[in-house]
């Protein structure tokens, strides 16, 4: 992932439940570690697309959680 891109385009922090508190607070789903906006979790990440909200998620971390949901 590149700081090159619009900044629209936001991480979704790597939150489960349970072990939150022993993860990095700014760990995201593609591996970054951001200090600046980013969703809170998918549901947030969700709502704001379903109300047509003008932010979009990072590819790397839809990705990433696309590979988990399917090597599970």
């Amino acid at each position: 992932m590149t700081d090159d891109r619009p900044e629209w385009v936001t991480c979704v922090a790597r939150y489960s439940p349970g072990a939150w508190f022993s993860r990095p607070r700014n760990e995201t789903w593609c591996g970054q570690s951001k200090t600046e906006f980013k969703f809170l979790d998918w549901n947030h990440a969700i709502g704001n697309a379903l109300n047509r909200g003008r932010l979009t998620v990072c590819p790397d971390c839809l990705r990433a959680v696309v590979n988990l949901l399917e090597n599970q």
